[in-house]
């Protein structure tokens, strides 16, 4: 429930609160925590722990099998979103850094789900179009630049 507290920003968890919260609820094995482990590079903006099992958790209940999310950085949350798709399940995510990209492709080959996870490098006003001919997709995942996408 919002309040005014939340609303200006107040945490109502600790450090303490959320790590139990990772190592009870949102588990991570090496793919995943490689992935999450992101090179000093990059920008430390991808989902949390929770975040991404909640991510899990929506796409199992929405029987998803093709997703597209716009936004890989390193590829922790297509990581985690491909492991509740069936094994005949695809997800696409567009990156727009190339560095990051690759970093991503490593991630993901490293987690062995090269096969279940296409990375597209670019940016999504320009991906999206092209991936048209692999839907209709179950889900989408828009955690990139918000701003450019008053397109749509």
């Amino acid at each position: 429930m919002a309040d005014n507290d939340s609303r200006a920003g107040v945490r109502y968890s600790t450090r303490d609160i959320m790590a139990y919260v990772n190592r009870v609820h949102a588990t991570h094995d090496a793919g995943l925590k490689r992935a999450f482990a992101t090179p000093d590079f990059m920008p430390a903006i991808q989902v949390g722990q929770s975040e991404a099992r909640m991510l899990q958790l929506l796409l199992a209940l929405a029987r998803a099998e093709k997703v597209v999310e716009v936004g890989t950085l390193a590829g922790y949350s297509a990581l985690s979103m491909a492991r509740a798709l069936p094994a005949s399940g695809h997800l696409w995510t567009i990156e727009y850094d190339p560095a990051h990209a690759e970093v991503a492709q490593g991630n993901i080959d490293a987690a062995g789900a090269t096969a279940q996870i296409t990375v597209e490098v670019g940016a999504g006003i320009d991906v999206l179009p092209r991936l048209v001919p692999h839907g209709p997709f179950d889900a989408m995942f828009i955690d990139a630049d918000k701003s450019n996408y008053h397109h749509y």
